[in-house]
């Protein structure tokens, strides 16, 4: 049976050539996480079953999941199954509704095979150097390696190799929106990137969801620019800056926080006692910026910055 991702195929070929440059690179260094070291072979196996299931339907929907290639024990937060299920399109077809939208189908390899152990958290998987794989849409699979993202784009005739990371389009933004960085403001020179950042996230969810869609970078709230769009029947009444806003608040506390630690250590309290106090702030924080999280992955389409 012909592949359509050969072992011996260009595409392939230049993804191990950099899942291999990168587990070299990092290897033996204290800051090392995790780089998957896979054959040609792994990896042509890893990228056809995941292209042929793209193409499969679970109850008319098509298929849309990520994929990881990490194992459990290497990830700080992971669902797993009691048993773990053969790497096949069928399983892919059946599983890709129930994992979480912040999460990744954990692949791992078994006796040299691979094995959909169970779901892995977003949070953890970008902290890895290794190989995801995205299905987002019939007939295209996008890959991933390390912090290239996509690297490669394939749909079996015109492959793309990309290698674009996920800063280059934050730094593009920056540059287009014209959004100096001020030298003497720290919180400010933050804000900005994040802001940028953000718009890098949003493009991501449009492609994500799969219903199309466009991002138009405009000079101002009002302008000449506007005409293109009449009639622009949904137009908001008042421009939606919740994503600047969270940006900015979270900034604030976390710089506010800094200040009463410091403090705190400076009072003549017990060490016992300034423990137990940073221990609950410390939950506490936390659980206010999952709630920000949360909160912003549920934010409008439709925003400005």
């Amino acid at each position: 049976m012909a592949h359509l991702f050969p072992p011996e195929n260009e595409c392939v070929t230049k993804i191990y050539e950099q899942l291999e440059y990168l587990a070299n690179l990092k290897a033996g260094t204290p800051w090392f996480k995790y780089c998957q070291r896979l054959t040609r072979q792994q990896i042509s196996i890893l990228i056809e079953i995941a292209f042929w299931a793209t193409l499969r339907t679970n109850e008319g929907r098509s298929t849309r999941v990520r994929l990881a290639v990490a194992g459990p024990d290497n990830l700080p937060s992971v669902t797993e199954f009691a048993s773990p299920l053969p790497y096949e399109q069928s399983a892919i077809v059946k599983l890709a509704p129930a994992v979480p939208i912040d999460c990744f189908l954990g692949i791992a390899l078994a006796n040299e095979t691979f094995q959909i152990w169970g779901f892995a958290h977003s949070l953890g998987v970008r902290l890895l150097d290794t190989v995801t794989i995205q299905i987002a849409e019939p007939g295209i699979v996008r890959v991933d390696v390390g912090p290239f993202h996509p690297y490669a784009i394939l749909d079996g005739q015109s492959n793309n190799v990309i290698a674009a990371t996920g800063s280059d389009l934050a730094w593009y933004l920056n540059k287009r929106l014209a959004k100096s960085f001020p030298n003497d403001d720290f919180l400010e020179t933050q804000a900005i990137w994040r802001e940028c950042l953000a718009l890098a996230d949003l493009v991501r969810m449009i492609l994500i969801d799969g219903h199309g869609g466009a991002v138009l970078l405009v000079p101002s709230e009002l302008g000449e620019w506007s005409h293109s769009l009449t009639p622009f029947p949904y137009r908001l009444k008042t421009p939606d800056t919740s994503v600047r806003d969270a940006i900015r608040k979270e900034l604030s506390d976390t710089d506010s926080q800094g200040k009463l630690v410091v403090e705190l250590s400076q009072t003549s309290m017990s060490d016992d006692l300034k423990n137990r106090v940073l221990v609950h702030f410390h939950r506490a924080t936390t659980t206010d910026r999952r709630e920000l999280s949360g909160r912003s992955r549920h934010l409008p389409k439709s925003t400005a910055l």
